[in-house]
């Protein structure tokens, strides 16, 4: 899938290589990932990328672009407090992308 037009894959903005979707930031492509890592006598693990469905329930936003972007205060219509345990950091309110 080649990236949107006007956006270009640098170091802050990223694809995924499993579900396809575009990020404005590591942070929102870390973050987008959820489950345990495989460990001592659990033999798989249970990684996956949240759906589209899920990551907007969460208050994630799709720019014109499609490029997804984590919850921020700042960004107009923007809904903290999503109830999707992505496994990481916990403080929604942090949750930013701030070279998208």
């Amino acid at each position: 899938m080649a990236p949107p037009d006007g956006f270009r894959l640098k170091s802050c903005r990223c694809q995924c290589a499993a579900c396809l979707e575009f990020f404005g930031s590591v942070r929102g492509f870390d973050r987008h990932r959820t489950g345990g890592y495989a460990s001592a006598g659990r033999r798989a693990h249970t990684r996956r990328c949240l759906t589209l469905a899920e990551m907007i329930a969460a208050g994630w936003q799709q720019d014109a672009r499609g490029v997804l972007l984590t919850p921020d205060a700042r960004r107009a219509g923007s809904a903290l407090g999503g109830s999707i345990d992505t496994g990481g950091d916990t403080d929604a309110a942090a949750w930013s992308d701030e070279d998208a």
